[in-house]
């Protein structure tokens, strides 16, 4: 078990960079309604299923509180009249507390890409009122990632490190699979 928060945070950017790199290239610059829309029906089936599973398997995340965005995710895409899809998102065993701890890097991160993402979507015509609505939840909530660091800096020493990067690389690779059945 390695003692300081700021190698396993390194470490675990490392391990993931292959599927979060690929997972970025797949959604693509959404310069396009196409490409947002694929991304919209994509993330709400990815992250119905990610938030649920963290529901059920309720593990200690002591004062800090994960930000759910389905909802926000739902009324972007009533707002673009989408069908939305689903992944079959097949459940992760509840590995364990360090697992889970995997997967709220992921979503949690993604907040650092929403600000980016606010930019490029907002030509199209979407903010926070009108279709992207998680995104601007994300983007104008920053502190939400940094009190999930906080936890990971606080517990570093009790998780499990492979069962972290476990956690994150499966929900890359759930938000992957989800993009791909957006685009059918």
């Amino acid at each position: 078990m390695h003692d300081t928060f700021t190698s396993l945070r390194h470490r675990l950017r490392q391990a993931t960079t292959a599927l979060h790199e690929a997972l970025g290239r797949r959604v693509g610059p959404l310069q396009s309604q196409n490409e947002y829309n694929e991304y919209a029906r994509g993330m709400l089936a990815f992250r119905e299923g990610a938030e649920s599973w963290l529901d059920a398997s309720a593990y200690c995340t002591g004062d800090w509180r994960p930000q759910r965005l389905v909802g926000e995710l739902a009324l972007d895409i009533r707002d673009l009249a989408l069908t939305p899809v689903h992944s079959g998102f097949s459940a992760w065993r509840a590995e364990s507390e360090s697992f889970a701890m995997g997967v709220h890097y992921v979503l949690e991160g993604s907040a650092l890409g929403a600000r980016i993402l606010c930019q490029r979507v907002e030509p199209l015509g979407l903010g926070r009122e009108y279709g992207a609505r998680h995104l601007w939840a994300q983007a104008e909530h920053p502190h939400s990632f940094r009190g999930f660091l906080d936890l990971l800096s606080a517990r570093s020493n009790e998780l499990n490190e492979a069962h972290v990067i476990a956690g994150a690389n499966a929900a890359f690779s759930a938000a992957a699979r989800a993009m791909e059945c957006a685009r059918a």
